[in-house]
């Protein structure tokens, strides 16, 4: 969805364009400036927990930050399709390398147990990998022993 506001910018005429589907913000006023929001770059993999609401769909595995805190669908949660999930193989990969995995529950990824997943996602497949990556760029780092993110199963 695109949405296009008239604005007046240092007296002159311009004109500001949101564009949600490629989640970037335009200025245009005697030229043009792009803005991609930090965290907000298109993803392949994931939606955010606005985009799932708009879908009105709860068949959504759901990536939340930190520690489960006894409830989901955090605005600042990625999800991802149980029909991505499952193309991308990511059950098997995550119960290979997580062993506390648990498709129907709560998952809790700590720091170095990421590392570890990113590191053999890239023997396990291209989109896998590129996958982990997007997740990575959404979680930040934790070191060792701290809760990363929190996969809350279907």
């Amino acid at each position: 969805m695109t949405t296009k506001t008239a604005v007046d910018i240092n007296g002159n005429g311009g004109l500001i364009v949101v564009d949600e589907t490629d989640r970037e913000i335009k200025i245009l006023n005697s030229g043009e400036i792009t803005v991609r929001m930090k965290g907000c770059e298109k993803m392949r993999f994931f939606i955010t927990e606005n985009d799932r609401q708009r879908l009105g769909s709860t068949a959504f595995i759901e990536f939340q930050k930190g520690e489960y805190d006894g409830s989901c669908w955090h605005i600042d949660s990625l999800c991802m399709s149980e029909d991505i999930f499952a193309d991308l193989k990511l059950r098997r990969f995550f119960t290979m390398y997580l062993p506390q995995f648990d498709y129907y529950g709560l998952t809790q990824v700590t720091g170095s147990e990421f590392e570890k997943l990113l590191d053999m996602s890239k023997d396990f497949s291209t989109d896998v990998y590129s996958c982990m990556t997007e997740l990575k760029n959404w979680a930040g780092d934790k070191e060792g022993d701290e809760i990363l993110f929190t996969i809350c199963g279907m």
